[in-house]
């Protein structure tokens, strides 16, 4: 099995796009493990 290359995220442009009030979503899965970012624009209750 052969590796892919690296992928570069621009993390700042992935959070802008987001609209909701909260959204947490997936950015990169390897093997067993998974890389999130959630945008919360107000406090948490």
């Amino acid at each position: 099995m052969e590796a892919t290359p690296l992928t570069i995220l621009d993390i700042g442009e992935l959070t802008r796009a987001v609209t909701a009030r909260y959204d947490n979503f997936s950015v990169a899965s390897v093997n067993d493990h998974v890389v999130k970012a959630s945008v919360m624009t107000q406090p948490y209750d």
